[in-house]
């Protein structure tokens, strides 16, 4: 749709309706911006649904052995690392939260 929007501005500065042609590139730059917002918030949205997922799998991981990918040291993952790597994961949530916060805010 912006498509069509800029070929009519394009068409209304030829015909010399520059006043008219200005407003319509005030509403496509503002169109834009609302899309990249957007986008930018379904990216966000999906990063946290990820984040979510991985913390709840660290729950099925709990009494389970886990090592170092190549290190011969093993060892059980405990609820303490369970807390651990939930809590850092939590505040990337928050993170992301805060931000799409501050978009929804200026929209």
């Amino acid at each position: 749709m912006i498509k069509h929007l800029i070929k009519l501005s394009n068409h209304l500065d030829k015909r010399g309706l520059t006043k008219e042609a200005d407003y319509l590139d005030i509403l496509i730059r503002r169109a834009s911006d609302l899309d990249s917002k957007n986008k930018e918030i379904a990216d966000l949205n999906e990063e946290i649904r990820k984040l979510k997922k991985m913390i709840a799998e660290l729950i099925l991981r709990v009494g389970k052995e886990t090592g170092v990918a190549g290190s011969k040291e093993k060892r059980i993952y405990t609820e303490k690392d369970r807390k651990i790597q939930s809590g850092y994961l939590q505040s990337l949530i928050d993170e992301k939260q805060l931000r799409i916060n501050e978009i929804k805010k200026d929209l």
